[in-house]
C-alpha cells in the first residue's frame, strides 16, 4: 500500500518538475536530473543594505537583538543563589556525597530528583536546593520560587564573566 502511494506521488511530481526544468534549462544549462539534484543558483544580492532601505546592518525587522549579558541581567532575579562550594579532591567522592544527600533528603521527607549523575534537585516543602558536582567540587544552590530560567544551567559557572566583562 505504501509503495502504491509513493509511486503515485512520484508520478505526479516528476512531470511537474520536468516541465519546470525544461522552462529553466536554457538559463541554467544542464539536464533534467542535474537540475533536479543541484542547488539553485544564488540570486543577485544588493551591494549595500541602503538599497533595501535598511539603515543599520545590526537591526532586524524586530529591532536589535539583545546581548547575552542583557538577557542575563533581565533574568538574574530568578537565578538560584549559590550557598556553598566544597572541594572533595576527587569526582568519585563528590558523586558519593550526592548519593548521601539523596538518601538524607528521603529520610527528611523531601523530594529528591537525580537529574544526571552529577546533578541532584531536592524539593523541600518550599523552594528548592540544587547540587552539582563540577569535577571534584560540590556546589549547592538554593531557589525560593522554583522558577529557574533554563539559560541559568548553561551560564551558572560563568556568571561573573558575563556580568563583569574585561575591557
Amino acid at each position: 500500500m505504501r509503495f502504491l502511494a509513493i509511486a503515485t506521488c512520484i508520478a505526479f511530481a516528476l512531470p511537474a518538475t520536468a516541465q519546470q526544468s525544461q522552462d529553466q534549462a536554457p538559463a541554467q544549462g544542464g539536464s533534467f536530473f542535474s537540475n533536479l539534484f543541484s542547488r539553485p543558483a544564488a540570486e543577485a544580492q544588493p551591494e549595500s543594505f541602503q538599497e533595501l532601505g535598511i539603515k543599520n546592518e545590526n537591526t532586524s525587522l524586530f529591532g536589535t537583538e539583545p546581548t547575552l549579558q542583557e538577557i542575563i541581567l533581565t533574568e538574574i532575579h530568578d537565578y538560584p543563589r549559590p550557598l556553598d562550594e566544597l572541594d572533595l579532591k576527587q569526582r568519585k567522592i563528590c558523586l558519593e556525597e550526592l548519593e548521601s544527600i539523596f538518601d538524607q533528603a528521603l529520610e527528611d521527607g523531601h523530594y529528591p530528583i537525580p537529574r544526571e549523575a552529577y546533578w541532584l534537585d531536592v524539593y523541600p516543602r518550599t523552594g528548592m536546593q540544587i547540587y552539582f558536582c563540577d569535577g571534584s567540587i560540590l556546589k549547592k544552590y538554593e531557589d525560593d520560587n522554583r522558577e529557574i530560567p533554563t539559560r541559568w544551567y548553561s551560564v551558572r559557572n560563568s556568571l561573573t564573566e558575563f556580568l563583569n566583562p574585561l575591557h
